[in-house]
């Protein structure tokens, strides 16, 4: 048996599927950003993706900044994977505390 327990000094690995979604949510934005007439459509089929699967990986852009770092630094909650924030964000709440309750952060 093992006790896991979670505090501000986990010093568990960050998870590389967390970070390659919201790592590629801020690179799609860029890219868009950056040529104004790139659609999603375009980045889509360059990439072999949907054009859905796109708009709901750019809604990861607007995390909480705080969630973001979490992320970042492996300190997101232990249920916490890439395809529950990606199942999640389609009901991101635009308020942040609200995020971080929905995400389970405290």
């Amino acid at each position: 048996m093992e006790l896991l327990v979670e505090g501000p000094n986990d010093t568990r690995d960050p998870d590389m599927g967390l970070l390659r979604i919201v790592a590629r949510a801020h690179d799609i934005y860029a890219r868009l950003a950056e040529d104004t007439k790139l659609t999603v459509h375009d980045i889509a089929r360059a990439e072999s993706l949907t054009a859905g699967y796109i708009y709901v990986l750019l809604r990861l852009r607007w995390l909480a900044p705080d969630v973001t770092t979490a992320i970042v630094n492996g300190q997101q909650p232990l249920d916490l994977n890439a395809e529950k924030l990606m199942r999640m964000a389609m009901r991101f709440p635009a308020d942040w505390a609200e995020q971080r309750a929905l995400l389970g952060f405290r």
